[in-house]
């Protein structure tokens, strides 16, 4: 009689996602899969190239059983996944047994991994890499008789899609103005922009002395921007080893 699939797999259209197998399990599998030779080619059969960004969502605890391990593999098959583990919280599998990865990361068409018992700084983040994929399966998997719940919260990002905001033809990685709004993109990202303001640079001289910024010219205070001396060579005198440089 075929075992009971018990797992299951849940997610939103943010990539967020939870992989789940119950204690009553038993060599079971949760797998998430996106391959293009499985898509409806009336929708493309030209498969946008994808730069994928995969974590583990850290703030959710994940609900730990010794028998389980993980795997990540990228489409097509000549293309990699990259996992870098800083405080070494997962294993992977290099084909002759589960080890540490190393501080340049591990890479690999399918990485399959587990959490290591003994992490060496369990506070920091692991994260998967790979770029100029067309699709990815992930895989949750307990390898007997489960002997207690295991799930995995994660999420998968799109990094640097192909994407074009105000439909112009033209990408928004090369447009100026990339939602149309008529004020440049570069503006835009400016920390003290205000996208309320028809002029977005209005304030950014609240002073009023007609130097970008808050602070003024003077001689004390922590709210004054001091010049150094420098000397007729345009040095500054602090910085000048006499010992080594003949002051002129």
């Amino acid at each position: 009689m075929p075992l009971l699939q018990l797992s299951t797999f849940t997610g939103d259209s943010d990539g967020n996602f939870k992989s789940e197998i119950p204690a009553a399990g038993s060599n079971d599998t949760s797998t998430y899969t996106l391959n293009p030779i499985q898509l409806d080619t009336s929708i493309s059969t030209d498969p946008q190239k994808l730069n994928i960004l995969f974590t583990e969502d850290s703030s959710v605890t994940h609900t730990y059983n010794a028998d389980e391990s993980f795997s990540i593999q990228s489409f097509p098959n000549d293309k990699n996944f990259t996992i870098l583990d800083p405080g070494e919280r997962l294993l992977v599998n290099n084909g002759s047994g589960f080890v540490r990865i190393p501080p340049d990361g591990y890479s690999g068409n399918k990485i399959i991994f587990k959490y290591n018992d003994n992490p060496l700084n369990a506070s920091l983040e692991f994260s998967f890499y790979a770029y100029d994929i067309e699709g990815l399966e992930f895989t949750h998997s307990i390898s007997s008789v489960a002997s207690a719940d295991s799930s995995f919260n994660g999420k998968f990002e799109i990094l640097d899609y192909i994407l074009d905001t105000d439909a112009d033809g033209d990408l928004d990685m090369y447009d100026w103005d990339s939602d149309d709004d008529g004020c440049n993109d570069i503006v835009e990202s400016d920390v003290n922009f205000d996208n309320t303001t028809v002029k977005p640079r209005v304030n950014l001289d609240p002073n009023s002395d007609g130097i970008y910024g808050g602070l003024t010219y003077g001689s004390s205070g922590t709210d004054v921007i001091r010049h150094p001396d420098v000397d007729g060579r345009g040095r500054v005198n602090d910085l000048i080893d006499a010992t080594h440089w003949k002051l002129s």
